[in-house]
C-alpha cells in the first residue's frame, strides 16, 4: 500500500494517518474508560482555575528588558490612515495638509490671580499674548514660580533652566 500526501500528516516519519488515528482513538477510549471520583463539572472547574491563575501570573508578570519594542505605532483607526483621509476628505480637507488655526480674541478683563492664568487653556493664553495683555515674559515668570512652589512636592524637574527661559520668552515676545 502506497502512502499518500493525505496519509503521512505532512511528517517524515512514516506514520501513515489511518495508523495514527487508530492509535488517538485507543487512547480516547482508554482515557474515558478510566473511572474518576469528580464530576466532569468539577474537572471542569478546576481547568477553568488553573487557566484563570495561569493568565492572571501573565498579567502581572512585569515586561523584562528582553521584550522588544513595538516595531510601529499607528494611532490612526485600523492603522492605517484610510478612514482619518475619508473623514476629512468628507469636508473638503486633508488630515496632512497645515492650516492656519484661528484664535478668537480675549473678551472681558484678564484675571488678576496668577493661578487663574496658569489654568487658562492654550488657546486662551495665546489669544491673550496676541492682543498684548499679557507677555511671554510675564507668563514665564508665572509658571517659573509655580514650578520652584511644587517642585519639592511633586519632583518634576531635575534641572529649571531659567536663564534659557527668560531668553526664550524674550525672543518671542520681540518676534510679535
Amino acid at each position: 500500500m502506497s502512502m499518500s500526501s493525505d496519509d503521512t500528516l505532512g511528517m517524515e516519519s512514516g506514520l501513515e494517518r489511518r495508523s495514527f488515528l487508530k492509535m488517538a482513538a485507543g487512547v480516547a477510549i482508554g482515557v474515558g474508560a478510566t473511572p474518576t471520583d469528580s464530576s466532569p463539572d468539577t474537572n471542569v472547574r478546576e481547568v477553568v482555575a488553573g487557566l484563570e491563575k495561569g493568565l492572571l501570573q501573565e498579567v502581572l508578570n512585569p515586561l523584562g528588558n528582553g521584550e522588544s519594542p513595538c516595531l510601529q505605532f499607528q494611532a490612526n483607526p485600523g492603522g492605517t490612515g484610510a478612514l482619518l483621509d475619508k473623514l476629512w476628505g468628507a469636508d473638503g480637507g486633508s488630515p496632512s495638509q497645515m492650516s492656519e488655526i484661528g484664535i478668537d480674541p480675549w473678551t472681558g478683563t484678564l484675571p488678576t490671580d496668577q493661578t487663574e492664568i496658569a489654568f487658562l487653556p492654550v488657546y486662551r493664553l495665546a489669544a491673550l499674548i496676541r492682543q498684548r495683555k499679557i507677555s511671554s515674559v510675564e507668563l514665564t515668570e508665572i509658571y517659573l514660580d509655580r514650578m520652584k512652589k511644587f517642585d519639592p512636592m511633586l519632583l518634576c524637574a531635575v534641572t529649571i533652566l531659567e536663564d534659557r527661559a527668560y531668553d526664550e520668552a524674550q525672543r518671542a515676545d520681540s518676534e510679535l
